[in-house]
């Protein structure tokens, strides 16, 4: 497969002679190579804790001047900026004021 974007399809067409069995088809055991980058991408590590009060704070530990946007989620598909910043320091420490007005949040961090 050469370098770069590539197309794959794959196609269906059901035998109306017979009518027994299922009507589909299964794709399995697809392997694609990893894209090789001459770029590290950056490393980070995202910590959550909550407190009695009902706040949740987020700390991300990656690299130095780094940016990177805090995501929150209640459904793990609908991602919403909560903040964007600069670990200055490599450290960045954030309370989410809303956390306290759903049953389940999750968090995410994204390198910019």
């Amino acid at each position: 497969m050469p370098a770069g974007t590539n197309r794959f399809e794959w196609r269906y067409v059901k035998d109306t002679s017979i009518s027994v069995g299922l009507d589909a088809a299964f794709i399995d055991n697809i392997n694609f190579p990893k894209a090789s980058s001459s770029v590290a991408s950056p490393q980070f590590r995202l910590e959550v804790g909550a407190f009695s009060d009902g706040n949740v704070q987020v700390k991300v530990r990656g690299q130095v001047s780094q940016s990177y946007v805090i995501q929150a989620s209640t459904d793990l598909t609908d991602w919403q900026p909560i903040s964007t910043n600069q670990a200055v320091k490599g450290v960045i420490t954030l309370i989410d004021p809303d956390a306290n007005k759903y049953s389940l949040r999750y968090y995410r961090a994204v390198a910019r």
